[in-house]
């Protein structure tokens, strides 16, 4: 029997994955199956004609959509030889941006989009959704890019940039990252930056070598201008790293980055799963309660909280577990190392490209100077104003619940249940209880607390739920 020509299978392999994706999107149902069934679709196409997976387009198309030769002002290259090997495949499609409920679709070019869908996998590894993100928009990292390197030496290196970044200078000469180094810069993530937690961000910056220390002389110049770029421009991609999911933190898996797209595992909004059906609505906002409630209760003292909430913070994954898909909207406080004060440094850094990046990029501020405490604002400004007065445990979980109830629980939970009578009343008056920041914090969490009860005892254990499947049958939970 003759082989069948390599370029055939490709089509063949080509035509199966579109019709995968095509049935996928027109059935359009949450409510039964993983969210990622056309995930299982292609990989059982490409297993079944024993083709690889192929980047589309040359290396030199892709190190141009990834802008590669943008490097050192970018997030990384830790993930490029498994792109350019074809192990990670980016699709020309985008996802729902994170407008809240309802939002709509990026219908731009595809170099212009700022969300990919793709896959992912490791030698003897099955196919695995993933997500690749552009933090910035091009037009945006562009002007940035003139701003700091108006000129490049013959290697390509940004030389310029320490000349034109006050910022930048004091991070060449540093031997640790500290809190003056960072004060300024627009992200919960530093917000209230302790000493503990720069030291962690330096030994676990995925996209340079491990230098085993909390000092940064394993990091040379390009190193420390990528490692700023990221703290300024996508915070959420350095939470993903210091807190990783493999250790049982509840953020998405960071896989890492190349040019100016980071990957991490793909995941399905929240939102898109208003209306799916009642067991799997149970088990997502089991999962969201669950969630809330361990990110201030953790042996590592670190409290973690959302400044906002929209329909796009969660994401479930394929195998129908959830996470935190946009680390963007969280902080961190450091309960065992109250962070230093503020120095005359950060007067200094006030008028830094770096300090600026958020306001004049595509992100929303986080911290406006007006405030609110109503639990039905779609946002929640900074716990506290004095970093050395955050308030305990108990309140940050509080403040939490109440977000996580109201602005993505409600509108998941309400009409989902029908029988047996009364438990859709039931879910409601928990609800009333959990959402109402106004209750006080021990009515807050207890409301919390006893709804998380309820909906776990609704969750199915079935095969349709594979991240909990078969462990739930032998008392296992799966979360």
């Amino acid at each position: 029997m003759t082989t069948m020509p390599r370029m055939m299978m490709m089509m063949m392999t080509t035509t199966m994955m579109a019709m995968a994706v095509t049935m996928a999107r027109l059935r359009g149902d949450h409510g039964a199956g993983p969210p990622c069934a056309w995930l299982l679709a292609v990989a059982s196409a490409v297993a079944t004609l024993g083709v690889r997976a192929e980047p589309t387009g040359t290396s030199p198309a892709l190190a141009g959509f990834f802008e590669v030769d943008k490097c050192d002002l970018c997030l990384g290259t830790s993930l490029c030889p498994q792109i350019l090997s074809g192990d990670v495949v980016i699709e020309e499609w985008s996802p729902a941006q994170p407008s809240g409920y309802g939002g709509g679709r990026s219908r731009g070019t595809p170099g212009d989009r700022t969300r990919y869908r793709g896959r992912h996998r490791n030698e003897a590894e099955p196919w695995r959704a993933v997500e690749a993100v552009r933090p910035l928009e091009r037009s945006v990292a562009d002007a940035l890019e003139v701003a700091l390197c108006a000129r490049r030496n013959d290697t390509g290196f940004c030389d310029s940039a320490r000349r034109r970044s006050p910022r930048l200078r004091r991070w060449a000469r540093a031997n640790r990252l500290t809190v003056d180094l960072v004060q300024g810069l627009r992200s919960p993530l530093l917000a209230c930056p302790s000493q503990r937690l720069l030291d962690r961000i330096v030994r676990r910056f995925a996209e340079a070598s491990d230098g085993g220390s909390v000092f940064m002389h394993h990091l040379d110049e390009r190193d420390r201008l990528r490692l700023l770029f990221t703290l300024a421009a996508s915070p959420q991609l350095v939470l993903q790293q210091i807190f990783p999911m493999q250790e049982g933190w509840p953020f998405a898996r960071y896989f890492g980055a190349c040019g100016r797209l980071a990957v991490s595992v793909g995941t399905v909004p929240l939102a898109e799963f208003v209306g799916a059906d009642a067991e799997r609505s149970a088990d997502l906002a089991y999962q969201a309660l669950t969630i809330t409630a361990g990110m201030t209760s953790n042996d590592f003292g670190y409290l973690l909280y959302f400044t906002e909430m929209h329909g796009a913070v969660f994401g479930v994954r394929c195998d129908g577990q959830l996470r935190i898909a946009d680390a963007s909207v969280v902080g961190v406080f450091d309960q065992k190392q109250p962070s230093a004060p503020p120095t005359a440094t950060a007067t200094e850094f006030s008028d830094d490209i770096f300090s600026t990046l958020w306001k004049n990029g595509s992100h929303l501020l986080l911290f406006p100077s007006s405030s609110s405490s109503s639990s039905s604002s779609s946002s929640s400004h900074p716990p506290s104003t004095s970093c050395s007065a955050f308030p305990s445990a108990d309140e940050l979980e509080a403040r939490n619940v109440a977000l996580v109830c109201h602005l993505a629980l409600r509108p998941l939970l309400t009409g989902a249940f029908h029988s047996p009578r009364g438990l859709q009343h039931q879910v409601d008056s928990l609800l009333a209880l959990c959402e109402d920041s106004a209750m006080g914090p021990r009515v807050v969490t207890q409301g919390a607390a006893w709804l998380r009860s309820l909906l776990a005892s609704l969750r199915p254990c079935r095969p349709d739920f594979p991240y909990r499947y078969p462990e739930c049958r032998y008392g296992g939970s799966g979360l």
